[in-house]
């Protein structure tokens, strides 16, 4: 091990270099850049997975629960054929004991729903389904989210389960944060897919209402229909170009 004088540790501390506060400024500001150009996109794609990864979370359960209630022989949508309030509680007793709710609205209390108008993706307003607009059993869950239910007419398409991923926040939009269930033909089905009330090609694109979004999410995991039109849930184009 070598030993060094005073003298000698002076003249070695002497000679070492070290970044002027010029070149450190440099630097941080090139971080700076690197981070603002890419923090955006990151942030982007977590969200994208979160909201996959919760819609199709959503589709589990309210498969198991109906299920559960088909084994159980508790299925009673078939009693009725209104558009209604009680035909909207019939569908929610399917499925709410099956999920963790916060808060309870049925179908005649405020306060469970986003109270403005849902828009397209397009950017147009749809639909309000705050209590005092569409007929329909509404619930916060735990992680807070919200759930409404409602009943449509035809033995063909009994109900119809609205599934908003972060509850009253923006953006409030078909296809970014609300997303819609089918029951057809005894079955739960992401609507979007061929027999739901609205196909994927002709709804979901930055020019359509975003109904039928759902079925791509689930099936594809990501939200590519935002960026362009044209894509096929069932055909080969998957991706804008």
């Amino acid at each position: 091990m070598a030993i060094f004088s005073a003298e000698e540790k002076l003249l070695l501390n002497k000679n070492k270099k070290a970044f002027t506060l010029a070149e450190v400024l440099i630097t941080l500001g090139v971080i700076g850049i690197v981070a603002a150009m890419t923090l955006p996109t990151v942030i982007q794609n977590y969200q994208e997975k979160a909201a996959v990864t919760k819609l199709k979370k959503m589709y589990s359960t309210l498969q198991q629960a109906y299920l559960m209630n088909k084994a159980l022989d508790e299925i009673k949508l078939g009693q009725t054929q209104a558009t209604n309030a009680v035909a909207a509680a019939e569908v929610a007793a399917i499925f709410v004991p099956y999920l963790h709710i916060s808060r309870d609205c049925g179908t005649d209390k405020p306060g469970c729903v986003y109270s403005g108008y849902y828009k397209a993706i397009s950017g147009t307003d749809k639909n309000m389904y705050e209590y005092g607009g569409l007929a329909a059993y509404r619930v916060i869950l735990n992680d807070g989210s919200s759930i409404w239910f409602r009943k449509t007419t035809g033995s063909g398409n009994p109900a119809t389960i609205f599934y908003d991923i972060n509850g009253e926040n923006p953006p409030n939009v078909h296809g970014k944060d609300l997303f819609r269930f089918e029951v057809v033909n005894d079955r739960i089905l992401p609507e979007g897919m061929e027999g739901t009330n609205n196909p994927f090609d002709s709804t979901c694109s930055p020019t359509g209402s975003g109904y039928g979004c759902t079925a791509w999410v689930i099936q594809q995991e990501n939200f590519e229909y935002l960026k362009c039109s044209g894509l096929k849930l069932n055909g080969p184009k998957k991706k804008c170009n």
